[in-house]
């Protein structure tokens, strides 16, 4: 069962997405990026990143794309780190801050989904083409 304070929370020009205190888990790679966040006692939580996003890692930045897989390296960095703050912009733009110092972001693409989160309660914020946002609130009993 999620926490019932376990939600999306709307501000003016972003919404915070309930990721705080989530431990990085693993990843995926195909023709996109995922990262997953698992957890036994919390809902299950997927980050899908489909084109290039910036990651600055031990204060190094890199841009990378998920369409070169040879180069993703530095995101294993983030494997076991733990999120500090994680915020969808209203204009398309997911930025992640662990609690490290680490940082992830990624833009809109203008004719692609560019990124989405996506959990097994019903979180879900999807960067549609050209920036805005789909947003569905998890269920809070977790059904």
């Amino acid at each position: 069962m999620i926490d019932d304070s376990y939600s999306l929370i709307e501000h003016d020009d972003f919404w915070r997405v309930p990721l705080t205190g989530r431990t990085v888990s693993r990843f995926l790679i195909d023709n996109a990026l995922c990262i997953e966040f698992i957890d036994p006692d919390r809902e299950y939580v997927m980050i899908t990143l489909e084109q290039e996003f910036h990651l600055e890692v031990n204060r190094i930045s890199y841009a990378l794309s998920p369409k070169i897989p040879t180069q993703l390296g530095p995101v294993f960095f983030l494997r076991h780190n733990t999120v500090k703050d994680a915020l969808a912009f209203k204009d398309g733009t997911l930025k992640l801050e662990f609690a490290n110092g680490d940082k992830l972001a990624i833009g809109a693409h203008p004719k692609y989904e560019a990124w989405g989160v996506a959990g097994d309660h019903g979180l879900r914020v999807i960067c549609l083409p050209g920036g805005d946002l789909a947003v569905w609130d998890p269920d809070p009993q977790g059904s």
